[in-house]
């Protein structure tokens, strides 16, 4: 199985090598696919050491310059360290530039609240102009290295380290829609992103063994939000769960309930998130899926 970074970087590797106009940019973190782009193409890397915010500056200037630039590091030092140099000199001026992290929720889990991934989805959410894609397999992860080359403006995507099982068929899923059910199920409805996604895939195949059957739908484009289609996907599902390692404010849950509330629909909803705190683990079960929004049919 392959790495999820290598998968993203071993497609970039082949849109760098097509094109001498796409630039990666690192700041002292690697991976496989990386070290692979460093040595074949050392004219379109750089690393600029551990500068994060030198970094998003430098990337601005290659934009401006005509190139198209992909950067690269953990999820917190490349969105909370470089805040006001997204939003200056990236946002404002809408730069083609692919903010690329790693770590998303507690990935560094024993690195602490330092490295955890739990704040960037809100933070980044409310920056004017950005797309935001979110990794959950290979196979979208290698799409997203595709969307950043092929879609002008600045995004955020969030990648993982590791191995996860395969979830998509082929690079063309159905992008657009910016949202997919995954399994199906006819009493209720866990939405996630990520790698949570697999999380909750394995509970409601926990609640399959007693012929319970939970949908899960996997929400990959959290910016712009895929409303229109993500509300038709819940027509007439009683029971909704949303599940996500992010913090209690901003992030998948808010804007599914939004999402509720914008087209008249009102589900049975509760929001398993990490709350409105620092910690240091995070794990969700069969039973707090049944002390959520799904006790009442389940009882």
């Amino acid at each position: 199985m392959l790495d999820m970074r290598d998968a993203f970087f071993l497609e970039l590797y082949e849109i760098m090598r097509a094109d001498k106009n796409v630039y990666l940019l690192t700041a002292d973190h690697g991976a496989f696919g990386v070290n692979k782009i460093q040595v074949d193409f050392p004219l379109q890397y750089l690393n600029v050491g551990i500068a994060e915010q030198n970094m998003m500056s430098i990337a601005s200037g290659l934009a401006l310059s005509g190139k198209i630039v992909y950067v690269y590091g953990i999820v917190n030092f490349v969105t909370l360290r470089c805040l006001d140099q997204i939003n200056i000199d990236i946002a404002s001026m809408n730069l083609h530039i692919n903010i690329i992290g790693v770590g998303a929720g507690f990935t560094y889990s024993t690195d602490g609240p330092t490295h955890h991934g739990t704040q960037d989805i809100a933070v980044m959410s409310a920056i004017p102009n950005f797309s935001i894609y979110n990794c959950t397999d290979v196979i979208n992860t290698k799409a997203f290295a595709r969307i950043g080359y092929e879609q002008s403006g600045p995004k955020y995507i969030r990648i993982e380290k590791g191995t996860v099982e395969t979830i998509y068929d082929s690079i063309d899923f159905d992008l657009p829609a910016g949202v997919c059910k995954i399994r199906d199920g006819k009493f209720g409805t866990i939405i996630s992103s990520g790698r949570m996604v697999h999380r909750a895939l394995a509970i409601s195949k926990e609640f399959a063994e007693d012929e319970i059957g939970i949908s899960v739908l996997d929400v990959f484009r959290l910016k712009p939000f895929p409303s229109r289609e993500l509300a038709s996907l819940l027509k007439k599902v009683r029971y909704v769960v949303i599940l996500e390692d992010n913090v209690l404010y901003g992030g998948l849950g808010d804007r599914v309930c939004s999402t509720l509330i914008d087209y008249g629909m009102c589900p049975t909803v509760s929001k398993l998130n990490v709350g409105d705190k620092f910690v240091c683990n995070y794990s969700v079960s069969r039973d707090d899926i049944e002390q959520s929004a799904f006790g009442e049919y389940i009882v």
